[in-house]
């Protein structure tokens, strides 16, 4: 069914996947990679080659070297069947972990020097965060490539996207239809099981 719904977007004109290594763990880890990498695999080399993969690398506490973020990028690569064109850091560290993030940043630009990515990018980065680590990544020569962001018609952040669009960086909108919110399922008979769905309705 997973596949068939991958088939129906890709013949629908949709070509870029957003993924990430933290999607599918303990026994299942990774495997919202390794999906998309057997559903990608599958397609004819013409379609193939017109998908690009942004995946979203974990900040784990103990991926504490650059190293080890790049070899997480070439882990991710694998389970995706060499399908990589963007490597993205999944969430900001500087609030609980700023010890770490000058590792986790030397690692994108490693991981864009070796060419195991074609771009990198970050993901949940506000303004202020996002210009902060483009201003490091280009000293490193290194540009920033995307921004992931929640954004939708009641999830908007305007001040991501001017930022981004300033700097010269690509927005990417995650749970652009607000969880659900914006499929027509719902209403006020009918509201979504999820407590978080359901109080983003109410508002």
């Amino acid at each position: 069914e997973l596949q068939e719904v991958f088939k129906l977007c890709v013949s629908k004109g949709v070509n870029l996947f957003d993924t990430g290594d933290s999607y599918g763990t303990g026994s299942l880890e990774g495997q919202s990679e390794k999906l998309l990498g057997r559903f990608i695999s599958g397609l004819p080399d013409k379609r193939r080659n017109d998908i690009k993969v942004a995946t979203k690398l974990a900040s784990y506490p103990w991926r504490v070297t650059s190293g080890q973020f790049v070899s997480a990028a070439e882990a991710s690569k694998r389970r995706l069947k060499g399908s990589l064109a963007i490597g993205q850091l999944h969430w900001p560290v500087s609030n609980y972990a700023p010890w770490q993030e000058r590792a986790l940043w030397d690692g994108l630009v490693e991981m864009y020097e070796k060419e195991v990515v074609k771009e990198v990018g970050v993901s949940n980065y506000g303004p202020k965060s996002m210009k902060r680590i483009q201003r490091y990544l280009s000293s490193r020569g290194t540009p920033l490539a995307s921004n992931q962001v929640q954004y939708s018609l009641l999830s908007r952040r305007n001040d991501c996207k001017e930022a981004n669009d300033e700097c010269g960086v690509s927005t990417i909108a995650y749970s652009p239809l607000c969880l659900g919110l914006l499929t027509g399922r719902y209403n006020e008979s009918y509201l979504p099981k999820s407590a978080v769905r359901r109080q983003l309705f109410k508002q």
